[in-house]
C-alpha cells in the first residue's frame, strides 16, 4: 500500500514538474510591449505671466509622445510677444524664449475631464534690453517649470486644458533684477490621438 502511494506522489509531482518546465517564466517589465499603447500629441498654449513686473503674453508649442494614455514625454518651445516694456526699442528684439523637455502624467485618461500634472525643463535666453539706459544685451538661463492643469476631452483627437505653472529662472544677476521666476496661467490645445 506504501509503495502505491509513493508511486502515485512520484507521478503527481513528476507531472506537475514537467508542466511548470513547458510554462515559460516571464520577467516583469515596466511596459509590456505587447499591451503598450503608444500614441502622440502637439500642443498650443497661450501663456500669461509677469516678466519685470509687468504683464507678459507667451506662446509655447510642444509635441509628445504618449504612453498608454497616461505618461508623456516630448520637448517644447516658448517666445514672449515682443514687448516694449513702456520705453523705445530702436530694434531690439526684447524677447524672452526658452526650449527643452517636458514629462507628464495624465491622472484619468478615461474621463472627460482629468487632472494632469507635468514638469517642462531647459534652456532659457532672452535678447534685448530691459530699460532705456542699457543696450541690447544676451541673457542666458536654465528654466524649470512645475505645471498643474485640468484637461477636458471635447472630441478623440482635440482636448483643452487650462492650468497654473511656475517658471523658475536661474542664471547671471540679470533674470533676479527684472523678475523673471513667476507664476504664470495657461490654456492650451492639445492636437492628437489619444
Amino acid at each position: 500500500m506504501n509503495k502505491i502511494i509513493a508511486l502515485a506522489m512520484s507521478a503527481l509531482c513528476s507531472s506537475a514538474y514537467v508542466s511548470a518546465q513547458s510554462t515559460p517564466v516571464e520577467s516583469p517589465v515596466l511596459v509590456d510591449g505587447k499591451k503598450a499603447h503608444l500614441t502622440g500629441f502637439g500642443s498650443a498654449l497661450l501663456e500669461g505671466s509677469q516678466i519685470n513686473n509687468q504683464f507678459t503674453l507667451l506662446k509655447s508649442f510642444s509635441g509628445a509622445l504618449l504612453i498608454n494614455r497616461t505618461v508623456f514625454v516630448g520637448g517644447y518651445f516658448t517666445e514672449s510677444f515682443q514687448h516694449d516694456y513702456n520705453w523705445r526699442t530702436d530694434n531690439d528684439n526684447n524677447v524672452f524664449r526658452h526650449a527643452g523637455i517636458q514629462l507628464g502624467y495624465i491622472v484619468l485618461p478615461k474621463c472627460v475631464v482629468s487632472p494632469v500634472v507635468s514638469l517642462q525643463g531647459g534652456y532659457g535666453w532672452y535678447k534685448g534690453r530691459m530699460d532705456s539706459t542699457t543696450t541690447g544685451t544676451f541673457h542666458q538661463a536654465a528654466v524649470l517649470m512645475p505645471r498643474v492643469e485640468i484637461q477636458v476631452n471635447i472630441l478623440r483627437w482635440l482636448r483643452l486644458s487650462i492650468g497654473t505653472s511656475y517658471r523658475y529662472t536661474t542664471g547671471d544677476n540679470f533674470f533676479k533684477k527684472y523678475n523673471f521666476s513667476n507664476p504664470t496661467g495657461f490654456v492650451a490645445l492639445h492636437f492628437g490621438k489619444f
